[in-house]
């Protein structure tokens, strides 16, 4: 039986979109060129089939026989955990750029706050030569 390229396309390109993957990036994950992978979303013919398959399915978080399933016309075998680790990965990215934020306002605090201080310790200077020079005017008679 001749194999489904059109749908091994449909669904690698699916899965990269989800994944936020490039071409580049699904060439280094699965150890492939990058030429490899565009012929894979063209539908294009894969010459080493099922090794390439396994690869580039690993590479897009789904298990080895995924693609090969789907090229034999078969639905993909079923991976639960595979939308979780795409879910997950998307809260992480979503929670770090959250902490790169709040580190950034928490820098600006902190440089508020410093000003703050050096200001008060500027007055607080003035202040105390102020109270020196009354002192020594009292002490002084003048």
């Amino acid at each position: 039986m001749p194999k489904d390229w059109q749908a091994v396309a449909e669904a690698v390109n699916t899965r990269m979109a989800e994944l936020e993957l490039s071409q580049k990036g699904l060439a280094e994950a699965a150890r492939v060129g990058v030429a490899t992978v565009r012929r894979l979303q063209k539908g294009e013919p894969a010459e080493r089939g099922g090794a390439l398959l396994a690869a580039v399915s690993v590479a897009l978080s789904w298990p080895p026989g995924h693609l090969e399933a789907i090229a034999a016309g078969q639905p993909g075998p079923v991976d639960p955990a595979a939308a979780l680790r795409v879910e997950v990965e998307k809260l992480r990215a979503e929670w770090e750029q959250r902490l790169a934020e709040w580190r950034q306002r928490v820098a600006e605090w902190e440089q508020r706050l410093a000003e703050e201080v050096q200001q008060r310790t500027e007055v607080e200077q003035r202040l105390a030569e102020v109270e020196q020079r009354l002192a020594d005017q009292m002490l002084g008679g003048g």
